[in-house]
């Protein structure tokens, strides 16, 4: 999927401006590394029989390994941490003289033990379900999803849950872990993330290669793709909220896109917001509209009042750790 939809870049916007600052864009990470830290850390939490914490510490120490050329050795063996660790925690469960607590989450346990920190709200296509409680695939019957549970959406699929402090809605191919209440750490896919303003401490969004803050002065949605070489592609659609780096924090407004690396963002870049409504699957493929759903359709009808020339230029994924795709249109598109 080299391109995603079709913008519009408003001009006020010069293309090379934007294209020169993609360039300088330049992160770095090292794979091995980053997997055997991770690995490391899963091994310290399974000593301290915090399963939940050392199966997730597993699953991103794989995501750095099967981006690896070679080394295929290390992929067999975290899988093999994942099965061992499992284990231990339903040996442990069933031989444990307590009840389960779920506020340490500390085991894997069966699905029906499933705590209810989030709404499904819609879903169609496989949804499946891993982590903490047993194995699964989401049903018509399912309406809760418990934190700690890893997210596949399948080609085709679709999920939508709600929690206290924010909303999500994803399309597949997708993956992604309910870690806790404010941290999401996502692997794959393309997603409309929203929150309102009694949120008190920021959501933490973690990536392949990094991870931002949502610093958020009142209501906002964004949109949110994982890109090729591991950063993300944001897109704000509601309110002005702030996202915060290491060293650095940008405030994104309705119709501004960013680039996001490990520790750097890529300068700002308009996109017609009427054009993503209409396009996206996001907003297409389910049954009720997101969050915000009014107040997006009113920012765009005021972009459009607003912006009266545009040129046309698709703007796709991250072809590498330096480039972004970026193609100009005929001015007269054929029609088909």
């Amino acid at each position: 999927m080299p391109f995603v939809g079709i913008y519009y870049l408003g001009l006020l916007l010069s293309l090379n401006f934007f294209v020169s600052s993609c360039r300088s864009v330049k992160p770095q990470i090292d794979h091995l590394a980053e997997a055997n830290r991770l690995v490391g850390k899963g091994d310290q939490s399974l000593s301290e029989k915090k399963y939940e914490r050392a199966v997730a510490y597993y699953d991103r120490a794989l995501f750095h390994a099967t981006n690896l050329l070679q080394d295929s050795d290390l992929s067999v063996k975290i899988k093999g941490l994942i099965k061992k660790t499992k284990a231990k925690s339903l040996i442990d469960h069933y031989q444990s003289p307590t009840k389960y607590n779920h506020s340490d989450n500390q085991q894997i346990l069966p699905a029906t033990l499933e705590s209810n920190e989030f709404t499904i709200s819609q879903y169609f296509g496989e949804v499946n379900l891993n982590r903490v409680w047993t194995p699964k695939k989401i049903t018509a019957l399912d309406k809760k999803i418990g934190l700690g549970r890893k997210v596949t959406l399948l080609s085709d699929a679709g999920l939508e849950v709600h929690s206290n402090p924010y909303s999500l809605r994803a399309i597949g191919p997708a993956g992604f872990s309910l870690d806790d209440a404010q941290t999401l750490f996502i692997t794959s896919g393309i997603y409309f993330i929203s929150g309102r303003s009694d949120l008190q401490s920021p959501l933490v969004i973690e990536y392949p290669i990094g991870k931002i803050a949502i610093i958020n002065p009142g209501d906002y949605a964004f949109f949110l793709e994982v890109t090729t070489n591991g950063g993300c592609k944001v897109i704000g659609l509601v309110g002005e909220p702030f996202f915060a780096l290491q060293n650095q924090k940008l405030q994104l407004k309705p119709g501004e896109l960013v680039f996001v690396m490990s520790n750097e963002f890529s300068r700002k870049m308009n996109i017609e917001l009427s054009t993503f409504i209409a396009s996206s699957h996001l907003m297409t493929h389910f049954q009720e509209p997101p969050s915000f759903a009014k107040k997006l359709k009113q920012n765009a009808l005021i972009q459009a009042i607003r912006t009266k020339k545009h040129f046309r230029v698709m703007v796709g994924d991250a072809k590498n750790e330096k480039d972004f795709e970026i193609k100009i249109l005929n001015d007269s598109p054929s029609k088909e």
